[in-house]
């Protein structure tokens, strides 16, 4: 049955993390209320130095992120490549309070290697859909706008106030 979801469930996915190995997305908050559940998890890669595999896991098998690995490799050196992985929601317990809550991690497991991911995605179901910010990321960026144009707005008052002022002198 072909599921899907839409909806990005990860916060503040657009930014491009970058590494010469490792590399972790907290998948707690964002999974919690979705245990067991079907997911597609997709992000855009892109490798700079040595094309090789790299893996995506549930980090340290703790917390609540995807139930399983796979291995991503693109096609070519320095070309952004999407990648899109079907999976489930685990909650693996917390054993150990100094691991992670639940993230999943990235990881070269041959070596250093310069490379990066951007675009995040967690969705429900089993389908990948093309890159949107969650609903929330776009309620906070409607925030800051109107919260500029305010500030404009309270300026060009003071600085009009003030012409009249000049001009009645």
């Amino acid at each position: 049955n072909l599921e899907i979801g839409g909806r990005n469930l990860l916060l503040d996915s657009k930014k491009t993390l970058n590494t010469a190995r490792f590399l972790s997305v907290a998948t707690r908050e964002s999974l919690k209320d979705i245990v067991g559940q079907e997911i597609v998890f997709s992000f855009d890669l892109i490798i700079r130095s040595t094309l090789r595999n790299i893996r995506v896991y549930p980090l340290q098998s703790h917390g609540i992120t995807i139930a399983s690995t796979a291995y991503c490799r693109p096609d070519a050196l320095n070309k952004w490549q999407r990648f899109s992985i079907k999976t489930t929601v685990k909650d693996f317990g917390i054993n150990n309070a100094g691991y992670t809550t639940g993230a999943i991690g990235f990881y070269d497991d041959a070596g250093n290697n310069d490379y990066g991911i951007k675009n995040i995605k967690l969705e429900k179901g089993n389908k990948a859909t093309d890159w949107t910010p969650a609903p929330e990321d776009v309620d906070a960026a409607i925030d800051v706008v109107s919260s500029e144009l305010t500030e404009f707005k309270q300026t060009k008052a003071s600085k009009d106030s003030a012409q009249t002022i000049v001009n009645n002198q």
